[in-house]
């Protein structure tokens, strides 16, 4: 991206943008034989209790009555989804998916997680400043989520600081539940806001008692606890990471945070839930494989990482 952001070059950009996505979701899609507009119909579908029409459809995906007709007749060829007459009413269509649309939801899912995660690898500074510059040129708020800035900040793939992400962003949080708070983010603004108050109350964000919420990130904040809080939770992930590794598990996605997401065998998945520990099971990999997530924490002992590795090498 240019140093300057022409008034006219945003939606250039952002067309661009859209474009280089749809490209990558387009090759990870092609040995399914659907396009990117048909998965996200068919994700539509499989989110959905009951049948769905084709209007409702249609509705959903923001388009003409005859580009969904085109979309849907593509699967219906394709033996993905079936189309019938309503019984109440017999011009409208009732859409369910077949088995073999049921067949790939899991597969969809990953190519979206995985096309997302690329989206989301880390801006450059000089990235940031440029999106910085559009925003301001097209009088748009640039706001960073820091619900996971202190893992963020403190990992060893990371060079940006707090002060960069001030005169970077309009407004940021900084996360505390997952950072040794009770509860709570601390939002910063980086530029006068005279009615954000205003608009807090007017929405009852404003707690009674929220001197108390302030006291914890004071604490936090102060000589460095709140980075070596992050930085110490960063470790114990990649001890775990490493040690996970060694026993010759992969790793689909190379994380530079706390958070780890190893591919294991179903039945050793089964078993570590079996001797009582927790995770999220991210996605199916195949029919044998799961990706799970595993997270550690300011609050994780070290013995927590060494009994996981001791008992998964027992599996």
């Amino acid at each position: 991206m240019s140093s300057t952001c022409q008034s006219d070059h945003l939606g250039r950009l952002l067309g661009q943008c859209q474009h280089r996505m749809r490209m990558v979701m387009d090759r990870s899609l092609r040995q399914y034989g659907v396009t990117p507009v048909q998965c996200r119909a068919l994700m539509y579908l499989h989110r959905q209790p009951e049948p769905v029409t084709q209007r409702q459809l249609e509705q959903y995906m923001a388009v003409k009555p005859s580009t969904i007709n085109g979309i849907v007749g593509r699967l219906e060829e394709r033996g993905l989804l079936t189309r019938d007459a309503c019984q109440q009413d017999a011009r409208c269509r009732v859409l369910r998916l077949t088995e073999e649309g049921r067949r790939f939801r899991s597969d969809f899912i990953r190519i979206a997680q995985d096309t997302n995660r690329q989206m989301e690898q880390g801006f450059s500074p000089e990235e940031l400043a440029a999106l910085r510059q559009c925003c301001d040129v097209h009088g748009l708020f640039l706001y960073l989520d820091g619900a996971r800035l202190g893992s963020a900040l403190t990992s060893p793939d990371n060079d940006l600081t707090l002060p960069d992400l001030a005169a970077l962003t309009h407004a940021f949080t900084i996360g505390g539940t997952k950072n040794g708070a009770l509860f709570g983010e601390a939002l910063v603004l980086t530029r006068p806001m005279p009615h954000f108050r205003w608009h807090m109350k007017q929405r009852g964000a404003v707690l009674a008692k929220g001197r108390l919420l302030g006291l914890q990130f004071q604490a936090l904040l102060e000589d460095g606890l709140y980075f070596d809080l992050a930085r110490r939770a960063n470790e114990l992930a990649f001890r775990l990471r490493d040690g996970v590794a060694a026993l010759g598990y992969p790793f689909p996605v190379a994380s530079p945070s706390n958070q780890q997401f190893p591919v294991l065998p179903n039945e050793t998945v089964a078993k570590l839930q079996e001797m009582g520990y927790e995770f999220e099971t991210d996605h199916p990999v195949d029919a044998n494989h799961t990706c799970i997530r595993l997270v550690t924490s300011w609050a994780t002992p070290e013995t927590a990482v060494e009994d996981f590795l001791r008992d998964l090498a027992g599996c």
